[in-house]
């Protein structure tokens, strides 16, 4: 992960999660003053995966043919969805999942 990628997590306050997860559901427990350390260590975690994600390869492709598409271009062919690949260091014939 890059110093660019930990800095915007590391920008995410303990407050901000705290107050992401109590509207999502989570519950301060009675006689408790705050969510468990491990919400927070997942919490960090999991920002980390996105961080990691955001930054791939296959989803600048991704958001690359979707901007495409979003600019009125209805077709592509293989072609250009290789150069795509090829430009994100990405190689075409790379199998997901």
């Amino acid at each position: 992960m890059s110093s660019e990628q930990q800095n915007t997590i590391m920008t995410i306050t303990k407050d901000d999660i705290r107050r992401e997860f109590l509207a999502a559901g989570f519950t301060i427990k009675p006689g408790q003053d705050d969510l468990k350390p491990y919400v927070y260590e997942a919490a960090r975690r999991l920002l980390s995966l996105a961080a990691m994600y955001e930054n791939s390869p296959l989803t600048r492709t991704a958001l690359q043919l979707e901007r495409m598409q979003l600019n009125g271009h209805t077709w592509l062919t293989i072609t250009a969805i290789q150069q795509l690949l090829q430009r994100n260091s990405l190689p075409a014939d790379k199998k997901c999942g």
